[in-house]
């Protein structure tokens, strides 16, 4: 549907229609003629594709029906709130066309050409005369007057008594002030510190008298209007003190009298008190941990001695202070026990350093802090060593544990107070048994045998069941050494790939064909049958011998099971050529040797089994010669392990540009930033892509994808956080976007940044909010631009920056226009010549 503030006429194809024409404004959706467009309203205007009614007139701007840019009010007017419709002349008061709401600038002030709050003339200065429009417009204060205060249309104050004067005039009790004065007695004339006159007609500062003793005269001090201050509190004024607080009762003193001379009058601080320099009263209770006798300086003066404590405050001496607890130690000044540190304890009270905490003995365990008795590990448990250390060196082996562990496979530990140290030594399984984790009485008595298949050489030597070696087999329970497992017999094999989950409890089998089996043997073809013998299970051949070859037949290779007919006609044999071997008897031709398979190969002739396998960094096709045959060394982006037939590829995420690699591991993996796709490469193939990054060995230019609030350009290996004024919503991006109008973006690797805070205004790309100036505030969030902060109520002020809602009522005896800034900006009786007088509210 059309959105507002667009038309959309029959066959439209943009998303969003065609936008009202500046002046006007769409109120509805789905619009379908310029003519639905209304004319922007009075205080509004309307750029294109506005939404009725369109955009409030900012302050100091006035815009007419149908405006398409706002229209600033002319030197000497202004405007004091937002949506001002028209304008009003600024010598005649009359509105043009109706116009009303450019306000003539009053009296006390100026208004330059679009002005939201009329400017006060400053202190010092007044005008008279309405529609003034410039700084040059408020006049100085006359001579003989003051102007103090803001925004004043005549002088305010005469001149006071109370200074001397630097010239002597025909009038000595009268002071001059000079043209645009703002003070009615200067500073720079006044009587100095520490000196005083009840005189009117002094010329010059050394006619001043000195202060007398209890009290303290300030610059300018003397007549009813600026008497002479006693001493404060807590303080004593010798003659020509300057300030009420210059010389303070020292610390540990005190005084709730004022005017005091000497520091001799000053009191000795209270029991349980203490005083800090200047005290009118006891500065506070004494802190806990310490006592304050009569006299103390400051709350921590005295602690509590050490493997003591105290929780209260106000203590008067050190009997306040009490022993410390047990499980605990007390440094000086402790307002409460620190507990003991888990593994260690202790019994006694009064404890005074760490190190009076006792480690916890070999059997027990202190789990907890604060302890007072070790607790015992129990049966099947025993206390690890381990020492508490109070500095950063390494803690020292010891006794001390936290926790109890089980007790070891081949130990047990049937006391209730095991040490590590007593388990190792003295509670070893004997030989013959079996002593499980956690073991929690002696052996014997619980019938663990070595299990079958197993010997147990007692938990000094080795603390599990060690399975029968191949070769012997053990079907009896409780073997205590080697010697023990039963030796395979004569014409069996006993062998166990996996002799501790498939241990030899008998003989696994018989002696294959070809091979024969003496006792002890283990792998059933560790004996094959050399070359003129065999063997035959079918034949009735005993399992421990081979027997000769018949008469008429041959056995030409090892591990023969069936004699093979020797051919007619055989005198020399022809050896088989290099490259090639025969591995089996009669061979008739040249044709019936076997080539060197791939990956091996076959040096010299007559060979009845390959040489070898080829060598690392090298490959053999077939009818290899040489463990590095010519044109077989291993090419780039590939590796060759001993045996090769073929290069191996590098795999993905690596590559090589170096020849002759005999492994994987040699293949370089890709680096960060960069992929390797794809197996056998050279050189990585190409940088990462931008929205993504790599960290090294990747098969992709899309490895890891950027997250929310971060973006990597190509080649990166790894994401950078949106930096502050930016932020990214999407994740896989390769930029950042610029943080958008009333929103703030005050960190780095933002997803989503949050508004504006209330009190502030936030352009495009802020990275600090925009404190609202004095005069305005702005109670909602998201605020875009200054013109957003609106203008202090009327009849309340906003003086600070940055406010939420106006700081209060204007002070009495004044009244405040919209936008004041301070809670005196015009007197009363400035009211007269406004046409509605003090009531006129703007």
């Amino acid at each position: 549907m059309c959105p507002q503030g667009y038309y959309c006429e029959e066959g439209t194809a943009t998303p969003h229609g065609t936008p009202c024409p500046p002046g006007t404004a769409g109120s509805q959706l789905g619009q379908t003629s310029k003519a639905a467009c209304k004319r922007c309203a009075e205080g509004r205007y309307c750029p294109a594709g506005s939404v009725f009614p369109g955009l409030p007139c900012a302050r100091g701007r006035f815009c007419p029906a149908g405006t398409l840019e706002e229209v600033s009010c002319p030197k000497g007017a202004f405007t004091p709130h937002q949506g001002a419709a028209i304008l009003m002349n600024p010598n005649t008061r009359v509105c043009r066309s109706g116009v009303k709401d450019c306000l003539k600038c009053p009296p006390g002030f100026y208004c330059p050409e679009g002005t939201s709050d009329p400017i006060p003339c400053q202190p010092g200065t007044f005008n008279p005369l309405e529609g003034q429009d410039e700084a040059a417009d408020c006049r100085a204060c006359y001579p003989g007057k003051a102007c103090t205060q803001t925004g004043l249309k005549a002088p305010d104050v005469d001149c006071l008594q109370g200074t001397y004067m630097k010239t002597v005039t025909s009038n000595p009790s009268s002071f001059s002030c000079p043209p645009g004065s703002s003070r009615p007695n200067a500073p720079a004339n006044a009587c100095p510190p520490g000196t005083m006159s009840e005189r009117t007609d002094l010329a010059d500062r050394s006619q001043c008298q000195p202060c007398p003793p209890r009290y303290a005269c300030p610059r300018g001090t003397g007549g009813a209007q600026r008497p002479a201050l006693s001493c404060f509190a807590g303080h004593y004024c010798p003659p020509g003190t300057m300030f009420p607080t210059q010389h303070k009762c020292p610390a540990g003193t005190w005084s709730q009298r004022s005017g005091l001379e000497s520091e001799g009058e000053c009191g000795p601080c209270p029991r349980g008190w203490y005083c800090l320099t200047g005290a009118g009263a006891p500065s506070g209770r004494c802190s806990s941990g310490h006592y304050c006798p009569e006299g103390t300086q400051y709350g921590s003066q005295f602690p509590c001695p050490a493997g003591t404590y105290s929780t209260r405050v106000g203590n008067g001496g050190k009997e306040d202070c009490m022993f410390c607890t047990e499980g605990a130690y007390c440094p000086p000044g402790s307002s409460k026990p620190t507990p003991c540190p888990p593994t260690t304890f202790r019994r006694e009270k009064g404890g005074q350093r760490p190190e009076d905490c006792s480690v916890c003995p070999a059997g027990y365990f202190c789990p907890l802090s604060g302890t007072v008795r070790p607790s015992p590990c129990g049966a099947g448990s025993y206390s690890v060593s381990v020492t508490v250390s109070y500095s950063a060196c390494p803690p020292a082996e010891g006794e001390g544990s936290a926790s109890c562990l089980p007790c070891q496979r081949g130990h047990y530990c049937s006391s209730v107070a095991t040490s590590r140290e007593a388990m190792l030594s003295q509670m070893v399984c004997p030989a013959g048994l079996h002593c499980s984790q956690g073991l929690d009485r002696e052996p014997q008595r619980s019938a663990t045998l070595c299990p079958k298949g197993f010997y147990c050489p007692g938990g000094s030597i080795e603390p599990n069941p060690i399975p029968c070696p191949n070769g012997t087999y053990s079907g009896q329970p409780g073997l205590r050494e080697l010697k023990e497992c039963t030796p395979c017999p004569a014409g069996l094999f006993c062998f166990s790939q996996q002799p501790w989950e498939q241990p030899l409890t008998e003989p696994t089998g018989s002696c294959p064909d070809g091979y024969y089996c003496p006792v002890g043997t283990g792998e059933p073809r560790s004996h094959p049958c050399p070359a003129g013998v065999f063997r035959n299970h079918s034949q009735g051949h005993r399992g421990e011998l081979c027997v000769p070859c018949p008469p008429g037949r041959y056995c030409g290779s090892l591990a023969t099971h069936t004699p093979t007919v020797c051919p007619q006609g055989s005198s020399v044999p022809t050896a088989c050529e290099e490259g090639t071997y025969g591995d089996r008897p009669a061979l008739q031709s040249a044709f019936e040797c076997t080539p060197c398979g791939w990956g091996k190969y076959c040096s010299g002739v007559g060979r009845t089994e390959p040489s070898g396998v080829c060598e690392e960094g090298f490959y053999c096709r077939g009818r290899a010669r040489s463990a590095t045959p010519a044109g077989g060394l291993c090419p780039t982006g590939s590796f060759c392990p001993p045996g090769s037939a073929l290069p191996s590829p590098c795999p993905p995420g690596t590559f090589s540009n170096n020849t002759g690699l005999g492994n994987a591991l040699q293949c370089v993996r890709c680096p960060p930033g960069f992929y390797c796709s794809g197996s056998n490469n050279t050189s990585p193939t190409g940088p990462c892509s931008p929205g993504y990054y790599c960290t090294g060995a990747s098969v992709s230019p899309v490895q890891y994808e950027a997250e929310e609030g971060h973006f990597t350009r190509a080649g990166a290996s790894r994401a950078e956080p949106c930096p502050f004024g930016t932020f990214q919503p999407a994740r896989g991006q390769g930029f950042c976007l610029e943080c958008p109008r009333g929103h703030l973006c005050n960190r780095t690797g933002l997803a989503r940044p949050p508004l504006c805070p209330p009190g502030h205004f936030c352009p495009a790309g802020s990275t600090l909010p925009h404190l609202c100036p004095p005069g305005s505030y702005l109670g909602q969030v998201g605020g875009e631009s200054v013109q957003h902060c609106g203008p202090c109520d009327a009849g309340m002020f906003c003086r600070n920056p940055g406010l939420l809602a106006p700081q209060g009522p204007c002070s009495p005896g004044f009244y405040c226009l919209g936008g004041a800034s301070t809670a005196t900006p015009i007197p009363v009786l400035s009211c007269t010549g406004w046409p509605l007088g003090c009531g006129i509210q703007q």
